[in-house]
C-alpha cells in the first residue's frame, strides 16, 4: 500500500462522506466530507460610561489590560466576559466590582461587534451605563493595569484592541 503525498484513501460510506459516480460511471467515489473547525464564541459585554468635566469636555472612561492577560496592556472600555447562566447587565455590574471596584446602573445597548482572533471568536456587546452616586471618586484599578477618563478626540493616542477599535470608530460615527 502506498502512503504518502498522493496515497488514496478509503472512505467508508458513514454520514461524513459522499458518494459520487467515478468518470466512467462504473465505480462510485466516497469522499470525506471536511467542515471547518467550530472556533469558540466569547460573549462581552463592555460599559461606555462618560462624565463631564467643569471645562464642558465629556470624557469616557477606559482602562489597561493586564500584563499577564490576553492582548496585554491593551486599552479598551471597562467590562468582561460573561459568565454561562448570567443575563449581561448582571455580568457587567459584576465585571465592574471586579476590575474597578465600583456598581454601575446599565442603560441602553449601543453597539454590537462581532471581531475574529486566531483562534476564537469575541462578540462584543457595548452598553451605556452610569456610575452610581460618588462613584467617580471610587474607581480603583483592582482588575486592570490601570483607568483614565479620556475625551474622544484622544482615543487616537491609546492602542485599543481590535473589538473596542471596531466599537468605538462605531461609536463616533466614522465607520
Amino acid at each position: 500500500m502506498r502512503r504518502g503525498p498522493g496515497a488514496l484513501a478509503f472512505v467508508g460510506r458513514g454520514p461524513n462522506a459522499q458518494a459520487e459516480a467515478s468518470p466512467s460511471g462504473r465505480n462510485m467515489i466516497y469522499r470525506a466530507v471536511v467542515s471547518e473547525p467550530k472556533v469558540p464564541v466569547i460573549r462581552v459585554v463592555a460599559a461606555l460610561i462618560q462624565s463631564s468635566g467643569g471645562d464642558g469636555v465629556t470624557r469616557y472612561l477606559i482602562t489597561q489590560r493586564r500584563r499577564g492577560a490576553a492582548l496585554p496592556l491593551l486599552w479598551e472600555f471597562p467590562g468582561g466576559r460573561v459568565e454561562a447562566g448570567e443575563s449581561d447587565p448582571v455580568a457587567l455590574g459584576r465585571e465592574l466590582v471586579e476590575r474597578l471596584g465600583v456598581t454601575v446602573k446599565v442603560r441602553d445597548l449601543i453597539s454590537y461587534v462581532s471581531h475574529s482572533y486566531s483562534g476564537y471568536v469575541v462578540d462584543l456587546y457595548l452598553y451605556r451605563c452610569e456610575l452610581g452616586a460618588g462613584q467617580a471618586d471610587e474607581l480603583c484599578a483592582v482588575g486592570v493595569q490601570d483607568f483614565r477618563w479620556v475625551p474622544s478626540t484622544d482615543f487616537g493616542s491609546y492602542a485599543f484592541t481590535p473589538a473596542d477599535e471596531v466599537s468605538m470608530t462605531k461609536l463616533l460615527g466614522m465607520d
